[in-house]
């Protein structure tokens, strides 16, 4: 249990140099895709287009844990959609939590409060009277702030207690162009024995996106570019006033870190003075001890009454700042109380709006319905009407069809029955011919087969004849040869 006011933890705006190894979201449709199977998206009229978790009594940032790195705090959220919802855009409490999307990155968009020893965080929404439900801050112990198991040490009672006795941490980073909530500073670990130590944390644990689960994230996302044009042109219409809200939030939160250093800096200049009485009080006291004379000792106790004098108004000047400190404590809580009710009330009063609004929509819904219905009706009857004229003109064409078909089928009948006698008629006559034709070329072959059987009869007689003419030559020439051997031989 919290029991002193906590002290002011190094308020303002930080210079960090940080690297970033992957890319940061580029496009609501990335959101619209990828948040899909986890909750249902509608359209808020002064939000635009909001994701709502399917849990029921969803609280963002209870899920998960906290590391601690060159970007500051970094919520690693254990949801399957908390790379996207607790790193863009802003949580905000509609009666339930509901995330309206951005593509402004951060470690974690949260708000943090410090007491003696304690240390608590709830979403930030886009203004400086957001209004959260006191059980839904996340309260624990200093040195459980980086506790893998951290929602097991969450505290669960007395919450108000530990709203009304702490201080908001406004510690912020600037990087170029971007700042965002930096959280608890070393100094506070510190002071509250918190081991820790710089993690490097993974690109999904930030929210970015490296090149391969870029590519394919870009690719859905264009797939279904077209189906969420109407969202992004909903989101042009609000992002104006949400970042007034934002500009406002702003102004406030540079309001109140100025007002802590100026605090924090008279805290720091009354412990300096306080130390400072207290050695000259330490040091006069072994000046006494050793004084050698009453006059010695005179001037000493003169001193140490002014000393004591100067402690007792330092401490009077202590004690009325801490009255100060309590009754701007109190002042803070009530007008924190104050932005909450009325945060509230102004819920509570657009949730009336919209629900007239929604009723009178109901209604006129149900007017034009019945209006749509009657015409449906009329319309049906007239449709059922100019059917059944259709399917009796329909039924007398087929009937017609049918007839005409018939007597078409018959035509083409007889036709081809002409047809085919006539093809028939010609394929005989043209068998006739053929079979003519085919006579002529027999005889043709025959008289050709005959001559030359003739003239091979006849060259055949030729040569016979010759050869027998060549034999009897032969033979006289031999006969000859013969009986001229004989002469000789004789």
């Amino acid at each position: 249990m919290p029991t002193e006011p906590a002290y002011y933890d190094e308020p303002g705006y930080y210079n960090v140099n940080v690297k970033f190894t992957a890319d940061a979201v580029w496009s609501l449709d990335v959101f619209f895709d990828q948040l899909d199977p986890y909750g249902t998206w509608y359209d808020d009229a002064t939000y635009g287009w909001v994701f709502v978790p399917s849990t029921q009594n969803y609280v963002p940032y209870s899920n998960g844990y906290w590391k601690y790195t060159d970007f500051g705090l970094l919520w690693v959220s254990n949801d399957p959609f908390g790379w996207a919802t607790d790193h863009y855009g802003r949580w905000v409490y509609l009666n339930r939590w509901v995330w309206a999307p951005d593509l402004t990155w951060g470690p974690a968009w949260v708000q943090w409060r410090a007491g003696d020893g304690w240390i608590g965080w709830s979403p930030a929404g886009y203004s400086d009277t957001v209004y959260v439900p006191d059980d839904h801050w996340r309260w624990v112990r200093a040195q459980d702030i980086f506790s893998i198991d951290i929602n097991r040490r969450y505290v669960t009672s007395n919450i108000k207690v530990y709203l009304s006795t702490s201080q908001p941490i406004l510690r912020y980073h600037k990087f170029k162009k971007f700042q965002w909530v930096a959280g608890p500073s070393e100094q506070w670990f510190k002071r509250y024995n918190v081991y820790y130590k710089k993690d490097r944390p993974e690109p999904i644990e930030l929210g970015r996106f490296e090149k391969p689960r870029r590519a394919e994230a870009d690719r859905r996302a264009r797939e279904r570019q077209r189906e969420f044009e109407e969202r992004r042109r909903r989101d042009q219409q609000v992002r104006k006033g949400l970042e007034e809200q934002q500009r406002r939030a702003r102004e406030e939160e540079r309001r109140q870190a100025e007002e802590q250093k100026r605090l924090a800096k008279d805290r720091e200049r009354q412990e300096k003075d306080r130390q400072r009485l207290e050695d000259q009080r330490k040091k006069f006291e072994e000046q006494q001890a050793r004084a050698k004379n009453d006059a010695e000792r005179k001037r000493l106790e003169d001193e140490r009454r002014r000393l004591e004098d100067q402690r007792k108004k330092l401490d009077e000047d202590r004690r009325r700042q801490a009255d100060e400190d309590r009754k701007r404590m109190q002042e803070q809580e009530r007008k924190r109380a104050d932005e909450q009710r009325r945060a509230k009330e102004e819920q509570d009063r657009q949730k009336a709006e919209q629900q007239k609004r929604l009723e009178e929509q109901q209604r006129k819904e149900k007017e034009n319905q019945q209006k749509r219905q009657a015409e449906l009706d009329k319309r049906r009857q007239e449709d059922e009407k100019r059917i059944a004229d259709q399917k009796r003109k329909a039924e007398d064409e087929q009937r017609k069809r049918d007839e005409e078909s018939k007597k078409k089928a018959e035509e083409d009948a007889r036709k081809k029955a002409q047809e085919d006698a006539k093809r028939q008629e010609e394929q005989r006559k043209q068998q006739e011919q053929e079979a003519k034709r085919a006579e002529q070329e027999r005889k043709k072959q025959e008289e050709i087969d005959r001559k030359k059987a003739e003239q091979d009869a006849k060259k055949a007689g030729e040569e016979q004849r010759k050869a027998d003419e060549q034999r009897k030559k032969q033979e006289e020439a031999d006969r000859k040869k013969a009986e001229q051997d004989a002469k000789k031989a004789g």
